[in-house]
């Protein structure tokens, strides 16, 4: 399966798609949980961990013409199933989905009713105009046309039964949706008792830390990391289940010492690249990715606008191998390579723009260090993602591994999330800060 760019998930994110777009997007995020853990990250925290919702945002304006697809029995399998996923979830769309039964329920017994209606009139006119000529004529008039209503009549409860055998079927998956609902609803409660449970005794251990002056005392340490429960108990870990033992080493460590480890990467130390906006007199200047390792083989790059400018061209040189790519002429600040860099190679950027007055302006300067970022390699690229599709997540190992791999932003983000989960954990604050001091230090955070 393949998964949604950043660009159409922050597209989606601010309603900038149009409808189709936004349709293909929210089918998308209901089906991929990777891209949907993505657009959860992808709300920006600044305004507190309380605005965070966890929850898909399903259009609803949208899936209306998809609700009626779904009663006539035009759905595809996948979209049929896609579907009735949502309706788990969403009790307006089962409402719906109710309502138009009902309504084409209600309209094909009226249908039904006239034509019955009709033919009983007919055959009352005929008994009571027995021997009279008048009555031979308007019989002989209104015969003609029997077999007809009879026709339509046999077409009505044909279409009734139809009708009647689609809604029945629907009410029974509606019936066993609500079931697997309330079945559900019932697992999170019991998780929440848990939460509470595990909460209470993380206090209790934070009340009595047994006289040791080191954070990494002895005590039990528990934290929520969605629906998994971790905790560090006499140096062992339990809650990682389907995580690698290596990861399990590096979540263990983590707990132990209160900090999260952020690798240094070698290929962008030593003196840090001015972003646009540092200086005075920064008019032109490059924004992202500066200095970072980023997990996207086709990332977005970004800078500010000159003053004057007519187009941009962005040059990308591979680091170990001199080689160049460049892009077309561009009328706007961002850009996304067509074809994708190398993983675990290092590379550096730079934007030259035309100027209306001939004259050409480039950022970097040829006296300014040069800006630098790596492509994550393949082999924590492979154990992020095998991590990140587990059922249930682990955002703390997630976070844990992003940080191993230079990935100070992903890291913080994740680790934002477990302190989100464990309002009360001093622990969840410690560990988001040791990446914070990190991220304070990267030139994306300047």
């Amino acid at each position: 399966m393949s998964h949604l760019a950043d660009e159409q998930i922050e597209r989606y994110r601010t309603r900038s798609l149009g409808p189709e777009a936004i349709l293909a997007v929210n089918d998308h995020l209901f089906s991929c949980k990777e891209c949907f853990r993505r657009f959860q990250l992808s709300v920006p925290f600044e305004s507190g961990f309380g605005s965070i919702d966890f929850e898909p945002k399903p259009i609803h304006d949208y899936l209306y013409t998809r609700l009626e697809a779904y009663v006539d029995g035009e759905l595809s399998a996948p979209e049929r199933a896609s579907f009735e996923n949502h309706l788990i979830a969403c009790e307006t769309c089962r409402a719906d989905v109710d309502d138009l039964l009902a309504f084409k329920t209600s309209l094909a017994g009226d249908v039904s009713r006239q034509i019955t209606a009709a033919a009983g009139d007919a055959i009352e006119l005929k008994e009571k105009g027995k021997g009279t000529g008048f009555a031979t004529a308007v019989w002989g008039a209104r015969v003609s046309w029997m077999p007809f209503a009879a026709t339509l009549l046999v077409a009505a409860v044909i279409a009734a039964a139809v009708i009647w055998k689609t809604n029945s079927a629907l009410r029974r998956q509606i019936n066993e949706l609500d079931t697997q609902l309330a079945s559900l609803r019932a697992a999170n409660d019991r998780l929440l008792a848990q939460h509470d449970a595990d909460v209470k005794q993380l206090n209790e251990t934070l009340a009595n830390p047994s006289g040791l002056s080191s954070p990494s005392a002895s005590a039990d340490k528990v934290l929520r990391d969605g629906e998994r429960v971790i905790r560090l108990t006499g140096g062992e870990l339990v809650g990682l289940d389907g995580v690698s033992p290596e990861t399990v080493e590096a979540v263990k460590k983590s707990l132990e010492n209160d900090s999260v480890q952020v690798a240094r990467v070698a290929v962008l130390t030593g003196k840090p690249f001015v972003l646009m906006g540092q200086t005075p007199d920064a008019a032109f200047g490059l924004e992202s990715p500066v200095g970072v390792v980023v997990q996207d083989r086709s990332p977005f790059f970004k800078w500010g606008p000159a003053p004057g400018a007519v187009n941009y061209v962005v040059a990308i040189r591979n680091l170990a191998s001199n080689q160049l790519i460049t892009s077309p002429p561009l009328t706007g600040t961002r850009w996304r390579p067509a074809h994708p860099l190398t993983r675990g190679e290092a590379y550096s950027w730079e934007v030259r723009a035309m100027l209306d007055d001939g004259k050409e302006l480039s950022t970097p300067g040829p006296d300014e260090p040069l800006a630098k970022f790596k492509v994550l390699g393949e082999l924590p690229n492979r154990e992020i993602e095998q991590t990140a599709s587990l059922t249930p997540p682990s955002h703390l190992a997630l976070a844990v591994l992003y940080a191993k791999a230079g990935l100070v932003n992903e890291a913080r983000r994740e680790l934002k999330i477990v302190v989100y989960q464990n309002p009360d954990s001093k622990i969840a604050r410690r560990l988001l800060d040791s990446v914070e001091l990190r991220y304070r230090q990267s030139p994306r955070s300047r």
